[in-house]
Protein backbone atom coordinates (compact mmCIF):
# COMPACT_ATOMS: atom_id res chain seq x y z
CA UNK A 1 0.00 0.00 0.00
CA UNK A 2 1.27 3.45 -0.91
CA UNK A 3 2.37 5.94 1.70
CA UNK A 4 -0.33 8.39 2.78
CA UNK A 5 -0.28 11.91 1.34
CA UNK A 6 1.58 14.81 2.86
CA UNK A 7 -1.78 16.31 3.79
CA UNK A 8 -2.70 13.18 5.71
CA UNK A 9 0.46 13.61 7.80
CA UNK A 10 -0.52 17.21 8.47
CA UNK A 11 -3.84 15.92 9.81
CA UNK A 12 -1.97 13.35 11.89
CA UNK A 13 0.09 16.15 13.45
CA UNK A 14 -2.97 18.21 14.37
CA UNK A 15 -4.83 15.17 15.68
CA UNK A 16 -1.85 14.06 17.76
CA UNK A 17 -1.54 17.56 19.21
CA UNK A 18 -5.23 17.53 20.19
CA UNK A 19 -4.81 14.21 21.98
CA UNK A 20 -1.55 15.24 23.65
CA UNK A 21 -3.22 18.41 24.96
CA UNK A 22 -6.53 16.77 25.92
CA UNK A 23 -5.50 16.48 29.58
CA UNK A 24 -4.32 20.11 29.62
CA UNK A 25 -0.58 19.38 29.51
CA UNK A 26 1.66 18.12 26.70
CA UNK A 27 3.94 15.69 28.45
CA UNK A 28 7.33 15.09 26.75
CA UNK A 29 6.54 11.38 26.66
CA UNK A 30 3.40 12.12 24.63
CA UNK A 31 5.51 13.91 22.00
CA UNK A 32 7.97 10.99 21.89
CA UNK A 33 5.08 8.55 21.59
CA UNK A 34 3.74 10.54 18.62
CA UNK A 35 7.12 10.18 16.87
CA UNK A 36 7.37 6.46 17.70
CA UNK A 37 3.80 5.96 16.48
CA UNK A 38 4.65 7.43 13.07
CA UNK A 39 7.65 5.13 12.80
CA UNK A 40 5.73 2.03 13.91
CA UNK A 41 2.63 2.67 11.83
CA UNK A 42 4.05 4.26 8.70
CA UNK A 43 7.81 3.73 8.80
CA UNK A 44 8.42 7.49 8.88
CA UNK A 45 11.08 9.18 10.88
CA UNK A 46 10.52 12.79 11.92
CA UNK A 47 13.37 13.78 9.59
CA UNK A 48 11.77 12.60 6.33
CA UNK A 49 9.38 14.80 4.34
CA UNK A 50 6.13 13.30 5.60
CA UNK A 51 7.40 12.98 9.14
CA UNK A 52 8.48 16.62 9.06
CA UNK A 53 5.00 17.59 7.87
CA UNK A 54 3.37 15.83 10.84
CA UNK A 55 5.85 17.26 13.34
CA UNK A 56 5.48 20.74 11.81
CA UNK A 57 1.68 20.59 12.17
CA UNK A 58 2.05 19.46 15.80
CA UNK A 59 4.51 22.28 16.53
CA UNK A 60 2.43 24.85 14.63
CA UNK A 61 -0.62 24.02 16.72
CA UNK A 62 1.52 24.33 19.84
CA UNK A 63 3.14 27.61 18.77
CA UNK A 64 -0.23 29.18 17.99
CA UNK A 65 -1.67 27.75 21.20
CA UNK A 66 -4.51 25.98 19.43
CA UNK A 67 -7.14 24.57 21.69
CA UNK A 68 -7.92 20.87 21.60
CA UNK A 69 -11.08 21.74 19.66
CA UNK A 70 -9.26 23.84 17.05
CA UNK A 71 -6.62 21.20 16.39
CA UNK A 72 -9.18 18.39 16.34
CA UNK A 73 -11.45 20.20 13.85
CA UNK A 74 -8.49 20.99 11.60
CA UNK A 75 -7.47 17.33 11.60
CA UNK A 76 -11.00 16.19 10.76
CA UNK A 77 -11.22 18.76 7.94
CA UNK A 78 -7.95 17.50 6.48
CA UNK A 79 -9.03 13.87 6.72
CA UNK A 80 -12.34 14.62 4.99
CA UNK A 81 -10.37 16.28 2.18
CA UNK A 82 -8.19 13.15 1.94
CA UNK A 83 -10.76 10.39 2.16
CA UNK A 84 -8.65 7.70 0.48
CA UNK A 85 -5.88 8.01 3.06
CA UNK A 86 -8.32 8.31 5.94
CA UNK A 87 -10.23 5.22 4.82
CA UNK A 88 -7.09 3.14 4.47
CA UNK A 89 -5.26 4.34 7.58
CA UNK A 90 -7.86 5.23 10.22
CA UNK A 91 -6.99 2.15 12.30
CA UNK A 92 -3.38 3.32 12.49
CA UNK A 93 -4.56 6.79 13.53
CA UNK A 94 -6.63 5.29 16.31
CA UNK A 95 -3.63 3.27 17.51
CA UNK A 96 -1.35 6.31 17.55
CA UNK A 97 -3.75 8.50 19.51
CA UNK A 98 -4.51 5.69 21.94
CA UNK A 99 -0.77 5.26 22.54
CA UNK A 100 -0.36 9.02 23.07
CA UNK A 101 -3.01 9.24 25.78
CA UNK A 102 -1.72 6.10 27.50
CA UNK A 103 1.93 7.20 27.39
CA UNK A 104 1.80 8.92 30.78
CA UNK A 105 0.10 5.87 32.35
CA UNK A 106 -3.11 7.78 33.09
CA UNK A 107 -6.08 8.18 30.76
CA UNK A 108 -8.06 11.16 31.99
CA UNK A 109 -11.78 11.64 31.48
CA UNK A 110 -11.00 14.36 28.92
CA UNK A 111 -8.72 12.05 26.98
CA UNK A 112 -11.25 9.21 27.05
CA UNK A 113 -13.97 11.58 25.87
CA UNK A 114 -11.78 12.62 22.92
CA UNK A 115 -11.02 8.99 22.08
CA UNK A 116 -14.75 8.22 22.13
CA UNK A 117 -15.48 11.28 20.01
CA UNK A 118 -12.83 10.36 17.44
CA UNK A 119 -14.14 6.79 17.27
CA UNK A 120 -17.69 8.06 16.69
CA UNK A 121 -16.57 10.71 14.18
CA UNK A 122 -14.45 8.13 12.36
CA UNK A 123 -17.39 5.74 12.07
CA UNK A 124 -19.61 8.54 10.75
CA UNK A 125 -16.95 9.73 8.30
CA UNK A 126 -16.26 6.22 7.01
CA UNK A 127 -20.00 5.68 6.47
CA UNK A 128 -20.28 9.00 4.59
CA UNK A 129 -17.27 8.14 2.44
CA UNK A 130 -18.67 4.70 1.64
CA UNK A 131 -22.07 6.17 0.76
CA UNK A 132 -20.46 8.77 -1.51
CA UNK A 133 -18.40 6.10 -3.26
CA UNK A 134 -21.47 3.91 -3.73
CA UNK A 135 -23.47 6.77 -5.26
CA UNK A 136 -20.63 7.40 -7.72
CA UNK A 137 -20.85 3.83 -9.04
Amino acid sequence: MAQPSTEFYQGLGFLSYAFALADGIIDPEEARTFTRGMLKSFGNMPEDKRGKTAVHAFMEARAFQHTVEQAYKEAIRIFMDNTYDFTHHHDKLMGIVQDIVESDDVVTAEEQALIDRFAADSSRMLAEIAAAQKSEE
